[in-house]
């Protein structure tokens, strides 16, 4: 994963988020749930609430997330796109205020595509897409179960697993 290997929590962040930005489409939903998951876990295990901010700002031009040896450091590889892709925009449009907020919303939102995507099929062909289904399930209630229970909502935590 970029974010991991160059350290540079913020501007991975900051991509993350606007991926999430872009409008779906029906190529991109696995791609959207995975990078959900990944940012959701990002900001439950690497982010703390003062270093956090909105996901309509720009991201700080200097973090307690990134590593502090790597600062001033710049990719030599350019991976921006020539098109943009179009953005969901509208008003009254729902932003967290917290990480654990913003981590909540991605993996309830990675849960409702996990169990519309479960694969439930008993045929010997679906075995591995079985496997892979469970797995990712699993990862998302892992770290639902972490998001919630900070929260101290544990009635919903209840009613989600």
């Amino acid at each position: 994963m970029f974010i991991c290997r160059h350290r540079n929590l913020t501007r991975g962040v900051g991509r993350f988020r606007e991926i999430l930005r872009a409008v779906e489409t029906r190529t991109t939903q696995n791609l959207r749930m995975t990078i959900a998951r990944q940012l959701a876990e990002i900001l439950l295990r690497g982010m703390c609430e003062q270093s956090y901010w909105s996901p309509v700002e720009d991201p700080p031009t200097v973090s307690p997330l990134d590593d502090p040896t790597r600062q001033g450091h710049t990719l030599s590889k350019n991976y921006s796109l020539s098109r943009r892709p179009r953005l969901y925009s509208g008003e009254n449009l729902f932003c967290p205020q917290e990480n654990t907020e913003e981590a909540l919303l991605l993996l309830l939102i990675s849960e409702s595509m996990a169990n519309r995507d479960a694969v439930l099929s008993r045929i010997p062909e679906h075995n591995n897409d079985r496997i892979i289904s469970l797995q990712s399930a699993s990862v998302v209630y892992d770290l639902l179960t972490i998001a919630l229970g900070r929260r101290g909502q544990y009635e919903m935590l209840s009613e989600v697993n």
